[in-house]
């Protein structure tokens, strides 16, 4: 057996792509808004509780991971608020107690200022920061680094002016700052930006700061036709930004250079409208036809964008993804919709459940063995591309067999005893 270097070290798998029993799936939750009303920004500050930003309205709540949601009235019962539901970023938690909401006061047709609503205790109490009052302001972005610094977006609809704000003492004062369009902080100093906009035609410009948003570089240009949505980075060097006509962006060295992302599988006519990475290779991307009322679907790469796979959702118009983990997502859509993405691996709890992989990872040799298990069961082992690459129907799992597999990468075994499905990864180094 050939030794070779270890290839993953953590990786996901689609399992849609592979036999079996187990769903991987996009599926509608509960939505207690009005149908006139319009979900927004998603976050969630654990894997059970989670925030969406509505228009008009506040905020709804989940403590189950979306079971149900619960709408939240504005606690100052006065406002009457509105947001933008993309490429807005309204509402932005640091942590499960920190976080920040911007809504426009009055209507999206008829926008009168900008406040800011605060809470330290995770949505029991608010505070409350007027930004604007001035006719046409609306909020579009908010978004903080840590309990201190953070950046906000007000942009005039009437004289298409924006403006740029910065607070180095978590929200309560506020100081005009630089800015190059909708922005992305990893830390106090470092940020991008693109300028953007339905109205705005090409170029677009993304550019980058190293002091905070006191200056700005530009570091691309594009001159296609298509506005820009949404953009995420990971890390310092890490990014991506989507946008219409099957725009994705990404790069790698903290934006020195930018690359059109081309193996998607989307054409001219797809709005790419979220985008959203776990880390430097696991991510996924929302995409529409724009003059169709198709379905929306998910691009998901778990190689940095090397290769895709499609997910389909329930849903028409998508405004914003989050994901906690690689089998635990959510998605909004401007249709009034709320999805929730699935991925398990273990699809029914009983004497399979207990089968043992050891090594893992190996070096290209392992041993399966059930935990008390006597039945004759079904070995299948498939790779990172849903190839079968191994096949025993009559394994017992009494008594540890050897397997060899002379090829570096990610696999996933399947236990079958007829009526249920046992998966595990396995990694060969």
């Amino acid at each position: 057996m050939t030794k070779i270097t270890l290839f993953l070290a953590m990786v996901l798998i689609n399992l849609l792509s592979i036999k079996g029993t187990a769903q991987a799936s996009w599926n509608l939750q509960t939505n207690p808004v009005q149908t006139t009303a319009s979900v927004g920004k998603i976050q969630f500050v654990s894997p059970t509780e989670g925030w969406v930003s509505i228009s008009p309205g506040f905020l709804l709540h989940t403590t189950n991971a979306g079971t149900t949601w619960t709408e939240l009235a504005n606690p100052f019962s006065g406002d009457i608020t509105s947001s933008l539901s993309n490429p807005a970023e309204n509402i932005h938690f640091i942590n499960a107690t920190t976080g920040w909401v911007i809504k426009t006061l009055g209507t999206e047709s008829s926008p009168q200022g900008a406040v800011i609503y605060k809470t330290t205790n995770g949505g029991s109490s608010w505070q409350r920061s007027v930004i604007s009052q001035v006719a046409g302001d609306a909020g579009i972005q908010i978004q903080f680094v840590d309990a201190f610094n953070g950046w906000l977006i007000v942009y005039n609809m009437t004289t298409n002016v924006p403006t740029f704000l910065k607070t180095t003492d978590g929200g309560t004062t506020w100081a005009t700052t630089n800015g190059g369009g909708i922005f992305y902080y990893k830390d106090a100093n470092n940020g991008w930006a693109y300028s953007a906009g339905p109205t705005l035609p090409p170029p677009y410009t993304f550019y980058k700061t190293t002091n905070g948003g006191a200056n700005w570089t530009p570091q691309y240009t594009d001159n296609t036709s298509g506005q820009l949505n949404a953009m995420q980075f990971t890390d310092l060097n890490h990014g991506w930004i989507v946008g219409d006509n099957g725009k994705v962006f990404a790069t790698t060295n903290g934006g020195t250079t930018w690359n059109a992302i081309t193996n998607l599988g989307l054409t001219s006519n797809h709005k790419c409208t979220s985008v959203f990475f776990l880390n430097s290779n696991i991510g996924w991307i929302s995409s529409q036809l724009q003059s169709s009322v198709d379905t929306a679907i998910i691009k998901h790469t778990i190689d940095g964008g090397a290769s895709w796979t499609s997910q389909t959702t329930p849903v028409h118009s998508p405004n914003s993804l989050y994901f906690w983990a690689e089998n635990k997502g959510w998605l909004t859509s401007d249709d009034n919709l709320l999805a929730h993405y699935s991925d398990t691996m273990n699809t029914d709890e009983n004497s399979i459940s207990k089968t043992i992989v050891y090594p893992n990872p190996n070096s290209g040799t392992f041993y399966i063995k059930g935990n008390g298990i006597s039945t004759q069961i079904s070995i299948e082992i498939y790779d990172i591309l849903g190839r079968q690459v191994y096949q025993n129907n009559n394994y017992n799992l009494v008594s540890a067999s050897e397997i060899s597999i002379n090829k570096k990468g990610v696999y996933i075994l399947q236990v079958t005893d007829g009526t249920a499905i046992y998966k595990e990864k396995i990694l060969v180094k």
